[in-house]
């Protein structure tokens, strides 16, 4: 099956997947509503925590910073899951409080986790792109993959 997909930097994709993130930020919209594969590049955002704790006016506990997986090596060049791209809006438009936290725009794609696929089976590296692009599960060794359940 082919995917729509797109590259997010560690440890954003992770938290994507996971369904922790809900809200992938970009500088561009999209018409696109459904399926999202989240393919994790091979750029690290080195603040994550900063920005993370920032964001909730407090630092993180030993507990959030496994949760949001700030202490791992994280994979990259892997497609990490599945999201469900819901709807795209300007950062103002933003209101839902689940959502306040990963909100910075200029376009917040909101997302639902759909699928994750287990670290140990994430088959192939798939090089990344920029914008949307298409992912082909054939190709990528989804067929190996289990998802999370």
């Amino acid at each position: 099956m082919i995917y729509r997909a797109i590259t997010v930097k560690q440890p954003w994709a992770s938290l994507l997947v996971a369904g922790i993130k809900t809200i992938e930020n970009r500088s561009w919209s999209t018409n696109y509503r459904g399926p999202l594969a989240i393919h994790a590049g091979q750029g690290v955002e080195r603040n994550a925590r900063a920005m993370i704790e920032k964001s909730a006016g407090r630092e993180l506990t030993d507990d959030e910073i496994k949760r949001y997986h700030l202490h791992d090596r994280q994979p990259a060049g892997f497609v990490l899951g599945l999201v469900n791209l819901v709807d795209v809006v300007p950062v103002e438009q933003v209101t839902e409080l689940r959502h306040q936290r990963w909100k910075i725009g200029p376009y917040c794609w909101l997302v639902e986790p759909l699928q994750q696929f287990r670290l140990q089976e994430l088959g192939w590296r798939t090089p990344g792109k920029l914008g949307l692009w298409n992912w082909d599960d054939q190709f990528s060794g989804l067929n190996a993959y289990s998802a999370l359940g």
